[in-house]
């Protein structure tokens, strides 16, 4: 078997399992290898993500273009074929989202039908996304403004290859890929957004790893909130299950311990690193890591710009992707950067950290943190802890 069999057999194997976990339910299986354009395709590799216009066939005439992208575009073929195989024998809806590629390649089954979709998208009780980079999946509701969703949960799989799929066994796949409540996690950023909009400061602590961070919060015009969920403040490119509050950075003090991903840089994984804040100026205190001083001697690179809760309770993976520490209970983000001087229509007091803003120097990279505790510092005096159930309780 070649590589290319390999792969597809991989992914029919894989879906078979996804299908197997949720027999009986509403699913649309959706795949792209796009990022957030409609008439994109996007690799994603050693390079980073290259973009290239709506024609593949010209990809592999042109000679700019190095072999490993031609070979993941084949690949990208193969699933898509293997997709419409699984969609002929089971009983599943398949929505290939959302290329829009000429005919003359004779990929025509890439072409989406946006309204179809939309309609799909309103009455699916289970999305399983096959999306190469792995990040699709949080946009999708938000991107069609659909309404009200009644979505139960959404496998992904991101860098879909077909060796690590072929022999998934239905207990890995539920452990190993992410299972969103979208209903749950939507009440629950409600009631949290409720709560938010009084906090003073954020202290998080974790004795075994000597973090200990007093984060005051900027309370601007808009909220301070970013969710994807639908019938809330609809930010694009921010994931579903994430409260993302802007950090008043001169005003951060203490320390903090890096023990999760850092993307937005050349490598998400790295050791430990401890961090001393002081006026809200950031400096390494131990660790020797090229990554984060690279990101540390950027402008604006310095300070911390916004925190990130997270609330998918399936996330506890937290070096595992560069996205699943956004929505992982019990951890939350940091982001590197000013968030005072972002552009657009947001102002200086924002409440949202636009990390995908054309301002790239400003909210410029993200690391995951595991803490103990996390503490909020009310406006009105009270002090709330989180509980390991989830809950905030009062604490003198």
């Amino acid at each position: 078997m070649d590589y290319l069999d390999e792969i597809k057999d991989g992914v029919e194997n894989f879906l078979v399992k996804c299908l197997q976990i949720v027999k009986g339910e509403s699913i649309l299986v959706i795949y792209t290898p796009s990022s957030n354009y409609k008439d994109t395709i996007a690799y994603s590799g050693s390079k980073g993500i290259h973009r290239f216009w709506r024609d593949w066939q010209s990809v592999f005439e042109d000679k700019e273009y190095d072999e490993q992208i031609k070979i993941s575009i084949r690949e990208h073929r193969e699933i898509i074929h293997a997709i419409s195989d699984v969609s002929d024998s089971l009983n599943c809806s398949i929505c290939l989202f959302p290329l829009n590629i000429s005919n003359k390649n004779k990929l025509e089954i890439l072409n989406t039908d946006v309204v179809g979709l939309k309609n799909k998208l309103k009455t699916a009780d289970i999305i399983i996304d096959l999306t190469l980079i792995g990040l699709d999946s949080y946009f999708i509701p938000n991107k069609f403004k659909i309404g009200t969703h009644n979505l139960k949960s959404i496998f992904y799989k991101s860098n879909l290859r077909g060796a690590d799929l072929h022999n998934l066994t239905t207990d890995s796949l539920i452990d190993g890929a992410m299972c969103e409540n979208f209903k749950e996690m939507d009440t629950r950023i409600k009631q949290y957004y409720e709560l938010i909009k009084g906090v003073k400061s954020v202290r998080i602590t974790d004795n075994r790893q000597e973090t200990n961070l007093t984060l005051p919060i900027m309370h601007g015009d808009m909220p301070t909130m970013g969710t994807g969920i639908i019938g809330m403040k609809e930010w694009h490119f921010l994931p579903n299950g994430i409260i993302s509050l802007c950090v008043d950075h001169e005003q951060v003090e203490g320390s903090v311990v890096l023990n999760g991903p850092i993307w937005g840089g050349d490598s998400l994984n790295h050791d430990p690193v401890k961090l001393r804040v002081c006026n809200g100026v950031v400096s390494i205190n131990s660790g020797d890591n090229t990554l984060v001083n690279t990101i540390l001697n950027q402008d604006g690179g310095k300070y911390f710009g916004e925190i990130v809760f997270g609330f998918n309770k399936r996330a506890d993976k937290l070096n595992e992707s560069p996205y699943e520490f956004y929505v992982a209970d019990g951890s939350v983000s940091l982001a590197f950067g000013r968030n005072d001087h972002i552009g657009g229509n947001c102002g200086k007091n924002c409440g949202i950290g636009h990390q995908y803003n054309n301002n790239h120097q400003v909210i410029h990279s993200h690391a995951a943190v595991k803490v103990d505790n996390i503490v909020l510092d009310m406006q009105d005096d009270r002090k709330l802890e989180l509980m390991k159930d989830g809950k905030w309780m009062e604490v003198e």
